[in-house]
């Protein structure tokens, strides 16, 4: 007789293991049962749990966005229509996280961040289509730090400068002021 409440429980808790299965689901962005509900995407009204799918004219995935708990969560990935790859960014409970890197339809790299919990952190670098070097920037915590630069298409230096306790000391090209050394050299 012992056996019975033993079976009982054993066989309860198979049902909620069972049940639960079915919140990891592929869903269409376009489902009207996903919604945003204060930050969180839900699915008839529960935290998602699952991937989100976006789908081309033709039907072709063209992006999935894994979530947990109504939060990204793990690798998303998106292709273009002509199913070379479009970007792949990673996500921790919400919070972008690793390395995110995008491309051009035509394969090249197009940008290559890194985040921590959230925030820009270490090389962040952008190009051209044509493969030359836009932007390269350095963040901590977030923010700028250390050695700045970009370019213009042409190859030729836009900006150059340092950040160092939250200033900027150098080119910034881009707001047409001139470094130090520039106005050191006038006097």
């Amino acid at each position: 007789m012992k056996m019975i409440p033993g079976l009982a429980v054993a066989c309860v808790l198979l049902t909620g293991i069972v049940g639960s299965g079915s919140t990891n689901l592929n869903v269409l962005d376009d489902d009207p049962r996903l919604f945003m509900s204060g930050g969180v995407l839900e699915f008839e009204g529960q935290p998602f749990m699952g991937t989100r799918e976006g789908r081309a004219e033709d039907g072709a995935v063209v992006e999935r966005m894994p979530f947990r708990d109504g939060f990204r969560h793990g690798v998303a990935r998106a292709w273009y229509e002509n199913g070379a790859p479009r970007y792949e960014r990673r996500y921790v409970e919400g919070d972008e996280d690793g390395l995110h890197r995008g491309w051009y339809p035509t394969g090249g790299l197009k940008f290559e961040f890194r985040f921590e919990d959230g925030l820009l952190s270490g090389l962040a670098r952008e190009w051209f289509e044509d493969g030359i070097l836009f932007k390269e920037f350095r963040y901590v915590s977030g923010h700028e730090d250390g050695l700045q630069r970009m370019w213009y298409e042409d190859g030729e230096l836009r900006a150059n400068y340092v950040v160092m306790d939250g200033r900027r000391y150098g080119r910034i090209g881009a707001k047409g002021c001139v470094s130090f050394i520039d106005v050191g050299a006038e006097t």
